[in-house]
């Protein structure tokens, strides 16, 4: 049984993070144990994965095309990179939190409507405005 092959020897930790279906692990058992891994470490495998999200997964590393080109749900992956954040953020040193806390700022700049072509405002961090607008008292 490919599950019981490639998840027969997960440590705890890991194992906490699986959907606990058969049918949603199944998708997951064929990635590449690193892939697999990375996915983990990213939040984007977690115990509320659904069937359809898993076999996204593998088509995504797989290089094939998403037999489901529905649209994406942005508020689920937040709500889940926010649980991982709170769930990890303890055991992440100085320098990781610094590039990730700078990760998250260049992102937040560059959100903006789809049909807007000025530089993005940054409602959350309002003294990063001038700073893409390119002010030049910065």
């Amino acid at each position: 049984m490919v599950v019981g092959r490639e998840f027969g020897e997960l440590n705890a930790q890991t194992s906490a993070h699986l959907p606990s279906g058969w049918t949603i692990l199944y998708p997951l058992a064929k990635l590449r144990r690193r892939d697999f891994e990375t996915l983990i470490e990213t939040g984007e495998i977690h115990p509320a994965l659904t069937l359809g999200e898993a076999e996204r997964l593998l088509a995504r590393f797989k290089g094939e095309a998403d037999t489901n080109p529905r649209r994406l749900n942005p508020r689920l992956r937040v709500r889940h990179f926010k649980e991982f954040v709170q769930e990890t953020s303890v055991d992440w040193s100085a320098a990781d939190r610094d590039f990730i806390r700078a990760e998250l700022v260049q992102m937040s700049l560059e959100l903006k409507e789809p049909s807007d072509s000025l530089a993005p405002v940054n409602r959350l961090f309002s003294d990063c405005n001038a700073l893409s607008a390119g002010s030049p008292n910065n």
